[in-house]
């Protein structure tokens, strides 16, 4: 295999003067390298700053697996220690990214299918592989991402494209923030009925469109929908000092309220002092 030359952390050639411990390491690194043993002379690479070479071996030892979920588990270790800012720590990303991409792809939809497409994004990315990340984001809707990528990589078009989605969500974000402000001013002012048909129509838009509604207004239209009197029903609670009544009217649109029956039993009240009926609030 090609070594690459060695460098130390600060960048300089490897005849730069190391310490003692340093030089024992690098001296026991190319020994295992020697020897096959990859993983560990790549740590021992890590170690002394030899990021460059360590990232080298950690993709030499992956692709000498056939298991799957190893060869994962060691591109995993070794982007974790080593970072993309060479050609072969840009390799070892890339080589990452492809692997969360066929493990994720034999997945049903969920949770850890998603987790794993954003971790093969970032790999990408990072792998300088900003097209294939781009696409990825875009898929798992994150568009400020996407851009991001595809600006690095250059992809003019999809960039743009990605540009009109974010408009569009902005615009979507402004319109259910209106939606908002509408259903509150009108609870806020007693008009719960246009209230209601505010949300109901919002909802059934959302079910065509296949959109999940937000969990505010899902609760807005609960809370509605239980305080709404059904038709032909009429409930009413009447407090006089200690005594509570509760009165409820079902196949009557009007109620008479006074001292005759069914009505409060307390003298304060007259006869037939009120009359409670449905009505439409607009």
């Amino acid at each position: 295999m090609a070594r690459t030359p060695r460098r130390n952390e600060d960048g300089d050639d490897s005849d730069a003067p190391r310490r003692p411990s340093e030089r024992r390491g690098l001296r026991a690194a190319l020994a295992l390298e020697e020897a096959g043993e990859l993983q560990e002379a790549a740590r021992l690479f890590e170690y002394v700053g030899e990021h460059a070479q360590a990232a080298s071996l950690r993709l030499e030892h992956a692709e000498t697996l056939r298991d799957e979920q190893q060869r994962l588990a060691v591109l995993r270790e070794g982007c974790a220690r080593n970072p993309a800012n060479s050609d072969q720590g840009q390799a070892l990303h890339r080589a990452l990214g492809e692997v969360l991409m066929r493990v994720a792809e034999g997945l049903e939809p969920g949770a850890r299918k998603r987790a794993l497409a954003l971790e093969a994004a970032q790999a990408l990315e990072l792998g300088q592989c900003g097209g294939e990340a781009g696409r990825l984001y875009e898929k798992l809707g994150l568009l400020a991402r996407a851009a991001r990528a595809y600006t690095d990589a250059g992809e003019i078009d999809r960039l743009e494209a990605v540009h009109g989605l974010l408009d569009e969500r902005e615009q979507a974000e402004r319109e259910l923030r209106t939606l908002e402000l509408d259903v509150e001013s009108a609870i806020a002012t007693g008009r719960r009925a246009l209230a209601l048909a505010i949300l109901q129509d919002h909802f059934r838009e959302a079910q065509r469109t296949q959109r999940q509604p937000r969990p505010i207004l899902v609760s807005a239209l609960a809370e509605l929908e239980r305080r709404t009197p059904r038709e032909g029903k009429l409930g009413l609670i009447f407090r006089c000092e200690d005594q509570v009544t509760v009165v409820r009217v079902i196949g009557r649109d009007r109620l008479r309220i006074g001292r005759a029956p069914p009505t409060t039993a307390s003298s304060a009240c007259s006869r037939e002092s009120a009359a409670a009926s449905m009505a439409s609030s607009q």
